[in-house]
């Protein structure tokens, strides 16, 4: 430890950095207006149905329940979407992890903030339970 700072350095949670980014990613999506859907998105174009996609603007959601993985994997496997925004991040989490788990946690994130009363500082939190 150096001089004048009386703190230990923090301990590296691979992890726990993982839901911190996400939390960020929900709440800077949030910040910039960003809709659920639009976040589902920017984390994977394929997520979203035909319907979804006709207009991004509209806040409408076809998909219920984007987190569950059945219906990620079957509108993936249906989407004709020419691109991915985060193919090599996507690609090393699903070989590392089974999943891409930042949309996971970004979507999870992203539900708990709406959970929180608009104005509610005091509950937005860093870390928040999965």
């Amino acid at each position: 430890m150096g001089e004048g700072f009386p703190f230990p350095p923090f301990k590296w949670d691979e992890e726990r950095r993982a839901r911190l980014r996400a939390e960020l990613d929900a709440y800077y999506a949030r910040l910039y207006g960003l809709t659920r859907k639009q976040l589902r998105y920017v984390l994977d174009p394929a997520d979203l149905t035909p319907k979804e996609l006709e207009d991004i603007l509209d806040p409408w959601e076809e998909v219920k329940d984007p987190l569950d993985p059945e219906g990620y994997a079957r509108r993936q496997e249906q989407s004709d979407f020419p691109g991915e925004t985060f193919r090599v991040l996507k690609e090393k989490e699903i070989k590392q992890y089974g999943e891409y788990r930042t949309r996971r946690l970004s979507l999870q994130a992203w539900h708990y903030l709406a959970s929180v009363a608009p104005g509610n500082h005091t509950a937005l939190r860093l870390d928040p339970p999965a």
